[in-house]
């Protein structure tokens, strides 16, 4: 599970997912599972999780009060917008995430084995769950939102002073990370005879906006006739 220490598990999570074949099925499968994250309007109400709701319909009783809200849902809606919140509301069925984007960086769980490691060049605050998340995506793990289930933020001081550097130097490796993510994907499926699978259609999505991107790959064949990896 990726999971902030800053959160609090609000329901029975092992018992809910024991009673639900899809999810079990999706994460024996390879996917990530996905838990919607909240945070209080007032952080003085958001510091003792004793007294966090436990229950889907209370949350949404919060937030029609306006005591409650996806977490930074004012701050940097990207980071959880993905996870569909108005969808979250309306169902009982988990549903699969689809307008992914790599500013997404919900908390999730998915198993550990062929799971990419995230990668330690990403020091401190700012985007490190984001570079994450987005390789495991790209790599070709789907996303999908658990009915039930929920976090909440508990709150703390936040020391901006000292985030505000890191968030601006791993912002500007990011960028270039996330074109590294897409060619060493794309080559390496390339070698495994993947880039026609599903496999493959969420690199696809995300690095056909690259620019020459598409280009490159037309290009794999010339480069490497065969599919069998150079020595």
């Amino acid at each position: 599970m990726l999971l902030d220490v800053d959160f609090h598990i609000c329901t029975d999570l092992r018992k809910n997912l024991h009673e639900n074949p899809k999810a079990m099925q999706l994460l024996r499968e390879g996917s990530a599972l996905v838990l919607p994250a909240f945070e209080y309007t007032h952080e003085e109400d958001g510091v003792d999780s004793a007294t966090f709701p436990k229950e889907k319909h209370a949350v949404e009783k919060l937030v029609n009060n306006k005591k409650l809200m996806a977490f930074h849902s004012a701050k940097f809606a990207p980071g959880h917008g993905a996870s569909d919140y108005p969808r979250w509301y309306a169902t009982d069925e988990i549903y699969k995430v689809t307008e992914f984007n790599f500013k997404y960086e919900p908390y999730v769980i998915l198993k550990k084995e062929g799971t990419p490691w995230c990668d330690e060049r990403f020091v401190g605050y700012g985007a490190n769950k984001a570079a994450c998340l987005y390789e495991i995506y790209i790599s070709g793990v789907d996303y999908y939102v658990l009915p039930k289930d929920f976090l909440i933020h508990q709150s703390h001081a936040y020391p901006e002073s000292k985030r505000s550097g890191g968030r601006k130097l791993n912002g500007e490796l990011y960028a270039a990370f996330r074109d590294e993510l897409c060619y060493r994907y794309a080559r390496a499926m390339y070698f495994a005879d993947e880039l026609s699978t599903k496999k493959a259609n969420n690199m696809r999505s995300q690095c056909s906006t690259l620019k020459g991107f598409k280009a490159a790959l037309d290009e794999f064949p010339k480069m490497w006739p065969t599919v069998a990896a150079p020595l």
